[in-house]
């Protein structure tokens, strides 16, 4: 998955970056002049724009469509656990069913909440209420849910997200499997900009979801960086990030705000 993921998002940059020179090329009719290189950055970021504008557009359309493919894939890994691993499953042969869910741990617990069966760490005995990390989980256990996920968390130093999905057992109890994922950055956005070239930020509510210009950082408010809301109705301004001045245009896409950026 992350090959995969790796190959799209170079894709979608030698497809940015081929349209960007294209359009540098287009405008570059001799001369160094200051005006024809303002000329120049204009219609680089014309292009740009119009690249990024339909990735984020894409992603705004779908949006509910990712987040719903993201849990039934998580949720398939926990009903796929469920047929496979039972307090009468060898000990020895979890670390091979693990291998083969692609999750880092699992859990089953019998409809009392007591834990059966568990990898990697053994808390055979223990009540799944009484584990800090599945205890939410105990909600399966007492009929409340028939399911559950928990909210994935950003990992640290990595561009992966850990979680916990959960389901019920016929006849009582939860089979609980925990692992770690990059898939998620493409439910929330955080890969848009990545995916939509070098230099352009994806924000909403004011705050960056996604940068491919250094220093902006994920988070970090879009003023942070010197933008004013005069300049985002203007959709045309410059900006100086960590020493450089970029010449920017922006645009609204639904509920996302789009910059792109050349290096003045």
């Amino acid at each position: 998955m992350k090959n995969t993921n790796h190959i799209k998002k170079l894709t979608a940059l030698f497809a940015a970056a081929a349209l960007t020179l294209a359009a540098l090329a287009g405008c570059s009719s001799g001369g160094s002049s200051n005006s024809s290189d303002s000329s120049s950055n204009s219609k680089a970021l014309d292009v740009q724009l119009a690249y990024a504008k339909d990735k984020v557009s894409d992603y705004s359309s779908s949006e509910v469509l990712l987040s719903a493919k993201f849990a039934d894939r998580s949720f398939n890994k926990a009903y796929t656990a469920a047929y496979i691993v039972n307090d009468k499953t060898p000990a020895e042969d979890y670390e091979t069913i693990a291998k083969n869910l692609e999750v880092d741990s699992f859990y089953v617990a019998n409809g009392e909440g007591a834990i059966v069966a568990s990898y990697p760490d053994d808390i055979k005995g223990k009540a799944i209420k009484d584990v800090k990390e599945i205890s939410y989980f105990n909600r399966i256990v007492k009929g409340v849910l028939l399911k559950a996920m928990t909210e994935p968390e950003a990992v640290e130093g990595s561009s992966e997200y850990k979680l916990y999905s959960g389901v019920a057992l016929q006849g009582g109890g939860v089979v609980v499997v925990g692992y770690k994922t990059d898939d998620y950055n493409t439910v929330i956005g955080a890969d848009l900009a990545d995916n939509s070239g070098v230099n352009t930020i994806v924000a909403k509510d004011k705050a960056i979801i996604s940068s491919s210009l250094k220093k902006a950082e994920k988070g970090a408010a879009v003023d942070s960086l010197g933008v004013k809301d005069d300049d985002l109705e203007k959709g045309e301004f410059d900006m100086t990030v960590d020493g450089t001045k970029y010449n920017c245009k922006s645009e609204t896409v639904d509920d996302y705000l789009v910059i792109c950026a050349v290096p003045e």
